[in-house]
């Protein structure tokens, strides 16, 4: 059961580089600055992206990541690989919520 709510993502990732590498936890950054880890356990998860994530040259690996976090808009942190430079890039995750469409009431007297 999850604190928040769960969130999925699903993801794709490639290797352009010419030697095997490994795919970190990735974390999402909220509004006010709070950083949200990816869950280490996605058991029961359809195609869970998985923890151990390495790529060899020109492998593309896709799947999905899973989050604990309070319904809001994130942004998705990347890092450039270089742990010491600490550059990161960041994709948008907006809040949307696909609202039920309406239901018709049937006009007084018609069916």
């Amino acid at each position: 059961m999850p604190q928040n709510r769960f969130l999925l993502i699903t993801i794709s990732a490639t290797n352009s580089g010419g030697s095997e590498v490994s795919v970190p936890l990735l974390q999402l950054e909220a509004p006010d600055g709070k950083v949200y880890r990816e869950i280490e356990n996605g058991e029961g998860v359809d195609n869970w992206f998985g923890i151990l994530r390495t790529l060899e040259p020109a492998q593309t690996q896709q799947g999905r990541i899973l989050f604990d976090v309070p319904l809001s808009s994130y942004r998705l942190r990347l890092s450039d690989g270089d742990s010491v430079s600490g550059h990161y890039s960041y994709v948008q995750i907006p809040l949307q919520i696909d609202a039920d469409p309406p239901v018709d009431s049937p006009l007084p007297g018609k069916q």
